[in-house]
C-alpha cells in the first residue's frame, strides 16, 4: 500500500514537472479578419523568409517585403519570433508569410504564434485551426488587406534611420563638460552644507 502511494506521488509529480512540454501553446480564439483585429498589429506585410539565425529563445528571420499593408518598414529586414516554447514558430527560407507583428525592445517586429500570421502552402484549403475562424485562403487575405488598408510605400535603404529606434547617444563634449562642472559644483555645496550643520 506504501509502494503504490509513492508511485503516485511520483508520476503526480513528474506529471507537473513536465506539464509545460506536455501541453500545447494555448491561444486565445481569434475572429474573422476584421479592422479592429488590425488595429491591434503595428506592421503587417506580406514577405518571403530569406535568412534565419540560429536558434536562442528568441531568433531572428530575414524576410524580404512583397506588399507592405500596415506600419513602416525596409524592403528585407529582421523579424524576431519565439523559437523555443510551446507557443515557438518555424520558418524555412524561401516561405511566403503574412505576418502581423509588433514592436518589442529596441522597436524590433516581433511576430506571435496567436497571430493570423500564416505561411503560403501548395494546395491551400481555407485557414481554420482550433483558434481562428475559417473565413480567408492566403490569396484571399492578402487581398482583403489590399482593399481594406491599402499598399503602403517601403522606404529605401538611405531612409533607414527613421524607421529604426532612437539609440543611446552620448551627448556632445560641450553639454558632457556643463554635466560635470553643476555636478561637481552640486557635491561642493552638499559638503558644504553637511559640515557647516552636521
Amino acid at each position: 500500500m506504501i509502494y503504490k502511494k509513492k508511485i503516485n506521488f511520483l508520476l503526480y509529480f513528474l506529471l507537473l514537472t513536465f506539464s509545460k512540454s506536455v501541453f500545447p501553446c494555448d491561444c486565445p480564439s481569434i475572429t474573422k479578419l476584421n479592422l479592429d483585429y488590425c488595429k491591434q498589429y503595428k506592421l503587417i506585410f506580406r514577405g518571403t523568409v530569406q535568412k534565419i539565425a540560429t536558434c536562442n529563445e528568441i531568433n531572428h528571420a530575414s524576410f524580404r517585403i512583397q506588399e507592405l499593408y500596415k506600419g513602416e518598414t525596409i524592403k528585407e529586414f529582421e523579424l524576431y519570433f519565439d523559437c523555443s516554447s510551446d507557443c515557438k514558430m518555424n520558418f524555412n527560407i524561401g516561405e511566403t508569410w503574412i505576418i502581423y507583428a509588433n514592436y518589442i525592445q529596441l522597436n524590433k517586429p516581433k511576430v506571435e504564434l496567436c497571430s493570423r500570421s500564416r505561411k503560403l502552402v501548395d494546395n491551400e484549403i481555407k485557414l481554420s485551426t482550433k483558434y481562428i475562424a475559417n473565413d480567408l485562403g492566403f490569396n484571399e487575405e492578402c487581398e482583403w488587406l489590399k482593399q481594406n488598408l491599402g499598399i503602403k510605400t517601403i522606404n529605401k535603404e538611405e531612409n533607414i534611420k527613421t524607421v529604426e529606434t532612437h539609440r543611446n547617444q552620448l551627448p556632445e563634449k560641450e553639454f558632457s563638460l556643463v554635466l560635470i562642472l553643476i555636478s561637481l559644483l552640486f557635491f561642493l555645496v552638499l559638503i558644504y552644507f553637511l559640515k557647516k550643520y552636521f
